[in-house]
């Protein structure tokens, strides 16, 4: 993700979630609403699929708790990691994560 809007709702929505001020339903519009964001100002089809696949699982689970991070790892939560992710998407570990990420999510749907 380049562009500064973008970037600026991620880092937003980044503190939002470690001083745990939104609850799922607002993570969830929050998601969207970055998503479209994505969509029209910083394409980028993985970080869209990761987006959708993310709230998709969200609103029906009503969490983010896939435990996709190896046991004890206790410094971020799962969602945490993805937001960091997203935000270093161009990286092409990261992109091979998030690849990861999207069929973890894909196969809890189906």
């Amino acid at each position: 993700m380049n562009a500064p809007e973008t970037k600026k709702k991620l880092s937003d929505l980044k503190v939002a979630v470690k001083k745990g001020k939104l609850d799922n339903n607002a993570l969830v519009a929050e998601l969207k609403e970055m998503r479209e964001m994505v969509k029209e100002i910083d394409p980028d089809p993985l970080v869209v699929k990761v987006l959708r696949l993310t709230y998709e699982y969200m609103e029906a689970n009503g969490e983010f708790n896939i435990q996709f991070l190896e046991e004890g790892d206790n410094s971020m939560t799962d969602f945490e990691y993805l937001l960091g992710l997203i935000e270093h998407a161009s990286n092409e570990y990261n992109r091979e994560e998030l690849r990861e990420l999207a069929n973890v999510l894909k196969e809890m749907a189906g």
